[in-house]
């Protein structure tokens, strides 16, 4: 499935959207409990924002992403299908969020500011994806910890399905 720009800028802040509605009405015990060794509602909150976080300074402008050299995509695109089963298969052989992404103990006082926070994250993420054409979507790369070299619209993807993917890890 090929997103335009605007479906994709859409769907990033809605779908973010309700991964907040479900945190917010969880109590303070659901919010900071752990299970079966996985990460609390807080630790999966944190870790979107820690994840949205570097693109919405890396994507803050067409010179920004082009400064740091990352390249050319060396691969025909991957629509958000195909991203997303790509992903699923690199979690099954055991890939994991690396260190910088991997968030500590999250108390429930800083629910708040990290929802204010990915909130207008996502906001900025999505306008800044929609200033890019669709040329330099499809052909700039950014390096992902875990899955490589992916396009910017790719990342688009990535963060469009990760969301989705913590929010199903919710209470």
């Amino acid at each position: 499935m090929h997103l335009s720009k605007q479906e994709l800028k859409e769907k990033l802040v809605a779908r973010h959207q309700s991964f907040m509605a479900q945190i917010d009405g969880l109590s303070q015990t659901e919010f900071e409990a752990t299970k079966n060794g996985k990460w609390s509602a807080g630790q999966q909150l944190a870790h979107i924002w820690l994840s949205v976080k570097p693109l919405v300074r890396l994507l803050a402008s067409e010179n920004s992403l082009l400064e740091r050299g990352f390249g050319t995509l060396s691969r025909e695109p991957m629509d958000y299908t195909e991203l997303s089963t790509f992903y699923n298969t690199t979690l099954l052989k055991g890939g994991r969020a690396t260190n910088p992404f991997s968030p500590e103990v999250i108390p429930f006082e800083q629910k708040e500011g990290l929802m204010a926070n990915i909130e207008t994250g996502v906001a900025q993420l999505a306008e800044n994806l929609a200033t890019f054409d669709d040329g330099f979507l499809d052909s700039q790369t950014i390096p992902h910890p875990l899955l490589g070299p992916l396009s910017v619209r790719e990342m688009g993807y990535f963060t469009l399905y990760h969301v989705k993917h913590h929010q199903k890890q919710l209470p």
